[in-house]
């Protein structure tokens, strides 16, 4: 197979994808960005009648490394750092100053998932637990011009855009999907599942369409700090 020499990786796997077209079959996933984005680009292997079809898809299992392509990068010391303690060293900086005053505890977040009866995400408990303000800014900004919530604004999705607004094609509960930060004074925002089910944790961008962004809160934080436009 002759290769973009922008592609970084290549697997070979299958799609995961139910009522996909190609649902099953064997594949070849090169992605062209560094760091893992949960959306790779799609190629059908020869083999298959269909021959090559281009589009998006996800691994039914995500590769710990690459068989192609070369050896996976090992994550750095700050990389292995817990999210929330990533985003509370990023808003320390100058060019964030973004001050997060946290006054609550590990009741209040409890209080929190069981009012909309829902299991957090370990890692997105953490970020509550840790780094959230308690009280909301009223809409500060930090140094990427977007407004991370405090704890008494975070609210499901239904509470935040009405139940019109509801988007079938992401097959989330959405009140059980909670909303955690909006972008350039709510032009778009992001939130999180936590409903039980396949998408448990994954982080999805309300716009116009929303469409899930990352895999978890711990990869959404990762690809943020790069400044990753594909999350927005």
């Amino acid at each position: 197979m002759r290769l973009d020499p922008a592609i970084t990786h290549v697997w070979a796997g299958v799609i995961d994808e139910p009522g996909h077209e190609f649902d099953g079959q064997p594949v070849y996933l090169s992605q062209r960005q560094k760091e893992w984005t949960g959306e790779i680009n799609v190629e059908v292997s020869p083999s298959a009648q269909q021959g090559y079809f281009s589009g998006y898809g996800h691994l039914n299992t995500r590769p710990s490394s690459p068989p192609l392509g070369g050896e996976a990068r090992r994550p750095t010391s700050v990389e292995q750092r817990a999210p929330h303690e990533r985003l509370i060293a990023l808003w320390a900086r100058p060019e964030h100053a973004y001050d997060r005053v946290v006054t609550h505890g590990t009741t209040e977040v409890a209080s929190l998932a069981a009012h909309y009866g829902v299991r957090l995400p370990d890692d997105f408990r953490d970020y509550l637990i840790h780094a959230c303000s308690t009280l909301d800014d009223g809409g500060e900004m930090d140094g990427f011009q977007n407004a991370w919530w405090g704890l008494e604004r975070i609210r499901s999705f239904i509470e935040e855009c009405g139940d019109s607004e509801a988007e079938p094609s992401l097959a989330v509960a959405p009140m059980q999907a909670l909303l955690f930060a909006d972008t350039l004074i709510w032009c778009t925002a992001w939130g999180i599942c936590c409903g039980e089910g396949l998408d448990f944790g994954r982080v999805f961008l309300v716009s116009t369409p929303s469409r899930f962004v990352a895999d978890s809160f711990t990869e959404f934080v990762t690809r943020y700090l790069e400044d990753d436009t594909a999350l927005y």
